[in-house]
């Protein structure tokens, strides 16, 4: 990432030698698509050198699915995609997605067109309004020392920011206007 400029983080599973990186890009703009790019590749190069593959604990799909000829090679994808293509005739059982997938930059989410759209929701939440005063008073602590479903948090830590009282006055807190 260092080399692409861009920051991120990188964790995994040390003994599955699994590794997730996971640059913070601008994918709304061609500059943070491109760099995603020159990374994967990169990631990908350093990884056959390694005798990796791009896949793993979450197996291969469209994201990784353009690599697939070039860690396993032709003569095994090929096999795959007659397998595959026993198994669901007519192409109609989830296409593109694997072996034929597109490559793994052409399908964002985002990508220099996106536009964001404001969210509408489809419940009325004006009655949830109602708990509001209640939720302040003593019976929400006591339901909290008494009842550990709802309440697991404040169980163990026995602070009144982890009952459920006081996530409600942090939430009501939160949404009140600056003073």
């Amino acid at each position: 990432m260092d080399e692409h400029g861009a920051r991120g983080g990188i964790y995994g599973h040390a003994s599955a030698g699994c590794l997730h990186i996971r640059p913070v890009l601008d994918l709304k703009n061609g500059s943070g698509v491109r760099t995603l790019r020159k990374i994967a590749e990169h990631t990908l190069e350093v990884t056959l050198r390694l005798g990796g593959a791009m896949s793993s604990e979450h197996g291969d799909g469209m994201a990784r699915g353009e690599w697939l000829q070039r860690t396993y090679g032709e003569d095994l994808v090929q096999s795959d995609a007659g397998s595959e293509e026993s198994c669901r005739p007519d192409n109609i059982l989830n296409p593109r997605k694997m072996l034929d997938a597109p490559p793994m930059d052409s399908n964002l989410r985002y990508g220099s067109g996106y536009a964001s759209r404001a969210w509408v929701p489809g419940i009325d939440f004006a009655p949830a309004a109602a708990w509001r005063p209640r939720s302040s008073n003593a019976t929400a602590r006591v339901c909290a020392e008494k009842t550990p479903e709802p309440c697991a948090l404040f169980q163990a830590t026995r602070e009144e920011r982890d009952s459920t009282r006081g996530r409600a006055n942090l939430l009501r807190a939160s949404s009140q206007p600056a003073a």
